[in-house]
């Protein structure tokens, strides 16, 4: 078991002992004032029942209870443990041990006369009938409960029974209260045992798990992840884990990758470079083929120059999401009206039309630089591909705003509109292959979407996908 399942096993039993002896406390308690109440009720019902026996005797005697006028009129004699003889108004009533037994021989019982003196007892002998002589000392001496009753004679009051509950009658009582807590302690105590297995299994091995999988975790091997299905935060713990590791390894992996690829782009031209470099040093080239290996060397630059910037601006993206203090208001329409008039004197801006469907009321919260490179890049792109025309274009939706790039090229072929926006994929007539992607990362910065597929008439298509509450205003 776990350190940390030992732990938890430990608090569930403090927890149980501490509930089980408050639980102890309170039935006791509870227990002991209902059993003492019961008892006392107890002890009153035979307190009147005796009485109810004493006057039923009298009754049948034949006492004339008219001649009764005062206790005075009643003489208690011949007590013994065996019977107790009354003399009513000059008549003998014999009130014999039957009346006086009670079935549980812990309950002594008394016959008190007017003054409260002791006049019979239930005593086993004749010995002990003279040790107590009044209503305090039978009650200090049996120490507890008691119930009284006062018998009359027609009007005149002539004694009391007094029945009381021995010391040992009190222990028997606790003795049945402690029965009842111990037996609620074993059941506490098996239930505890219960929940502790209930709680290896529902809690602890899926602990375990999570600690086996976590124990495994590698950025470069495969993983025995195994599954946890407590529907609870652990599972969720352990899903959202999973996605992490999976996550990390695939930014890893995409990370080497990149380093390689980067290695690879980087290294061409080097070689190149050093390739001629070294034949111009050994005298190969005549004056004309050196002039044209000269310009091969600085052409290659240019190539490993502009890599090294992509692959920092890249870098750069990674690091740092987008930054809200930079951003400002910026005319899309105007932006591409600029990059028309940039290209409005060379060469294949003669040869290519460029189409601004753009809204001239059109605003983007975008950092200038950002913006720049994403129109930049992909007009690059489609310049490259396009026959005759580009065209930059915008679809409003409720909740999102699309932009998107059009040439009248031969499209994507095969499966290039997956491959278009990873780095270093070059199609047959790209650069360096970080353009697209350069625009997919700034894209992602913004909650943004990109996409890549070719128009009806088979040109390619970039479309870009923002939010429009957050960035798009017009």
């Amino acid at each position: 078991m776990s350190k940390l399942g030992i732990k938890i096993v430990i608090s569930y039993i403090i927890i149980a002992v501490v509930s089980t002896l408050m639980f102890i406390f309170i039935v006791r308690c509870a227990m002991m004032n209902i059993i003492i109440d019961e008892k006392k009720d107890n002890l009153q019902d035979i307190a009147e029942f005796i009485v109810n026996s004493i006057n039923d005797t009298i009754e049948k005697s034949g006492v004339d209870k008219s001649k009764v006028k005062s206790e005075n009129d009643i003489i208690f004699y011949g007590k013994t443990y065996k019977n107790c003889n009354l003399k009513i108004a000059g008549k003998v009533v014999k009130l014999p041990l039957s009346i006086f037994t009670v079935q549980s021989s812990k309950i002594d019982v008394y016959l008190l006369d007017a003054q409260e003196k002791v006049i019979f007892y239930n005593m086993d002998n004749d010995d002990d009938i003279n040790k107590i002589t009044s209503k305090n000392e039978a009650i200090f001496d049996k120490k507890n409960f008691y119930a009284q009753k006062d018998i009359y004679i027609g009007k005149a009051y002539i004694g009391s029974i007094l029945v009381t509950v021995g010391e040992k009658n009190l222990i028997d009582i606790n003795m049945q209260i402690y029965t009842i807590v111990y037996g609620s302690f074993l059941i506490t105590g098996m239930i505890t045992f219960a929940m502790v297995l209930i709680l290896k299994i529902n809690v602890l091995k899926p602990i375990d798990k999570l600690r086996e999988n976590i124990s495994q975790i590698s950025l470069d091997k495969d993983l025995n992840w195994k599954n946890i299905n407590t529907r609870d935060e652990l599972e969720d713990m352990n899903r959202e884990l999973y996605d992490i590791t999976t996550k990390m390894q695939f930014l890893t992996e995409a990370r080497n990758e990149f380093f390689q690829n980067t290695s690879h782009e980087l290294k061409t031209p080097l070689m190149s470079i050093r390739g001629y470099a070294e034949a111009i040093k050994d005298g190969v080239f005549d004056t004309q083929e050196q002039q044209e290996a000269l310009d091969i060397i600085i052409d290659e630059s240019d190539k490993l120059a502009s890599s090294i910037t992509s692959v920092l601006y890249i870098s750069s993206l990674e690091k740092h999401f987008r930054n809200i203090k930079n951003a400002e208001m910026i005319n899309i329409y105007d932006e591409i009206e600029e990059l028309k008039t940039r290209h409005a004197f060379s060469k294949i801006r003669n040869e290519i039309e460029i189409v601004n469907n753009i809204p001239k009321n059109l605003y983007i919260e975008v950092e200038p630089e950002k913006l720049n490179r994403i129109i930049s890049n992909l007009f690059s792109n489609a310049l490259r591909y396009a026959k005759s025309k580009i065209m930059f274009g915008f679809i409003a939706e409720y909740d999102k705003v699309h932009f998107f790039v059009v040439d009248d090229g031969k499209g994507f072929e095969n499966n290039e509109k997956e491959k278009v926006f990873d780095r270093f994929y070059k199609g047959d007539d790209g650069k360096n292959g970080l353009g697209l992607a350069i625009v997919s990362s700034i894209v992602k910065s913004f909650d943004g979407d990109i996409k890549a597929y070719n128009s009806k008439s088979g040109g390619a298509v970039i479309e870009i996908i923002v939010p429009r509450k957050s960035y798009v205003h017009y």
